[in-house]
């Protein structure tokens, strides 16, 4: 307390300033010096009243302005008193203001501001519609699978590996109710769970879950005589089957197809057959059925889809959902989940028998054919061989010719690049759909094939039935008694 008593006396000694006369005198120059003359200082012969007036009289007799200037002077006065007041007490204190120190760096002449040209933008190239090596691939020898054979159901999963089932026993004539899965990282099959009924000759197909349906095929115990309509669904996270809707109709080597809105169209297949015979094409006709059905994953079971005229050969879902279907001969028509409605399409320029469709990158369908129908009831087709190859358009619903691939059954994958590969027993062909050209490839080796017998040269059915591409961009081939991997990129 005796601190501030001393700042307030020492205050008290401070000389007030004359604040009034102060501003007399701004207002004097800021008029002297104004050359418009807007700007008018008070004349001192107006703050003079009558002579002998109180102060307070002399300065009311200012007018209002004087008034509005006296407002003025002592609201200024009052802040310098009390700022003064403040600081000398120590109650505020004043940091010295320092300039901040200039960047020399940013003291310069803004740059030019010349228009800048547009960056041109390049549209990026077509990823690889045509393979970088006219040619180019390699294939290599794999893992062989414990339960080889004919025409197994091969299915990739959603962890790269593949679900092999449905294959014969070693007699050929007898199913067996393994399955196995192949690991591309260890080129290795390893068994998995065991289906709950032996079968071969059968479909499977990847649902939107990632269960593997497996539908129809050929009983162990009745051999080609025992069609099945039961179905199985097997789940990779657990390796296990569980038994879901049967068939509304057995059948032996259906088509199947995954549609748009997560349900499966099978359709076709021989619903008879003999002992010995070919599950793809047994012997006296094998009683073909020209019906076809969906299966509801949701409800585990089946609905007709009504209308198909004749039993098909492919399936290959287009981009818009719909189906295309492909019979024996060439003619075509379409399939239409929303509606369930089917319709006609054009038919192939040429005279098709059992070919291999492929769906590829633009949307058209590749449909290869290897060999002709031998008169009926005479002679094995495979000593009929012909090279036939033929586009579907489905903007415009037509066919057209596209070159023609080796002769001899076989079979064809999609490849990354957009190409198709397609082979057979000793031969392997890539077809590049920008030009319509075909590229001869390295054969498959003749180590994973089975022989006939003959001078060691390999059977033309071991091809008939298995190529899936892995997700590494190369494609597996199972034949009956190994496997074989073929890289697009690979130097022959």
């Amino acid at each position: 307390m005796d601190e501030l008593r001393d700042r307030f006396a020492t205050l008290d000694r401070l000389p007030v300033p004359d604040v009034w006369n102060d501003v007399e005198r701004r207002l004097k120059a800021l008029g002297a010096a104004a050359p418009t003359g807007r700007v008018v200082a008070v004349r001192p012969g107006r703050r003079g009243g009558m002579p002998g007036a109180s102060l307070r009289s002399r300065n009311m007799s200012g007018g209002r302005r004087n008034v509005g200037l006296l407002a003025v002077a002592t609201l200024i006065a009052a802040l310098l008193v009390g700022g003064a007041i403040a600081v000398g007490s120590g109650l505020v204190h004043l940091s010295p203001i320092v300039p901040p120190t200039l960047n020399a760096a940013l003291i310069t002449s803004p740059p030019s501001l010349s228009p800048s040209t547009s960056p041109t933008v390049s549209p990026s190239a077509t990823p690889g519609l045509t393979p970088s090596v006219t040619g180019s691939g390699s294939w290599s020898v794999t893992g062989a699978p414990r339960h080889g054979g004919c025409c197994p159901t091969a299915t990739l999963l959603r962890d790269g590996r593949v679900l092999l089932a449905g294959v014969p026993a070693e007699d050929g004539n007898t199913a067996t109710a393994q399955a196995e899965r192949y690991d591309p990282a260890t080129g290795q099959w390893t068994e998995t769970g065991r289906m709950h009924v032996a079968r071969y000759g059968s479909v499977a197909s990847l649902l939107t879950d990632g269960r593997v349906l497996v539908a129809g095929g050929v009983d162990s115990a009745k051999g080609y005589l025992g069609a099945l309509a039961s179905v199985e669904l097997y789940d990779p996270t657990s390796g296990t089957w569980t038994e879901t809707g049967s068939m509304s109709r057995w059948r032996i080597s259906p088509t199947a197809v995954s549609l748009a809105n997560g349900r499966i169209l099978v359709l076709g297949g021989h619903i008879s057959g003999r002992a010995g015979s070919s599950p793809r094409i047994p012997p006296g006709g094998g009683g073909e059925t020209r019906t076809a059905e969906t299966y509801d994953p949701e409800s585990g079971t089946w609905s007709w889809a009504r209308g198909m005229t004749a039993p098909p050969e492919t399936a290959t879902l287009l981009p818009d959902g719909t189906v295309l279907v492909t019979h024996d001969g060439g003619s075509s028509e379409l399939f239409d989940p929303r509606t369930g409605r089917w319709t006609a399409t054009a038919s192939a320029t040429q005279a098709i028998y059992s070919p291999r469709a492929t769906l590829l990158a633009n949307g058209d369908v590749l449909l290869v054919d290897m060999w002709d129908r031998p008169v009926r009831g005479g002679g094995c087709p495979c000593e009929h061989f012909v090279g036939r190859a033929e586009l579907y358009d489905p903007f415009t619903g037509s066919w057209t010719s596209t070159g023609s691939p080796p002769s001899g059954w076989g079979t064809a994958s999609l490849l990354a690049d957009g190409t198709a590969l397609v082979f057979g027993a000793d031969w392997a062909v890539r077809y590049d759909p920008q030009g319509g050209s075909w590229a001869t490839v390295a054969a498959p080796p003749h180590e994973f094939l089975t022989t006939n017998g003959d001078g060691g040269e390999p059977s033309y059915s071991a091809l008939s039935s298995t190529a899936i591409r892995l997700l590494d961009g190369r494609v597996l081939a199972v034949g009956e008694v190994g496997a074989a991997l073929f890289d697009p990129d690979g130097t022959p």
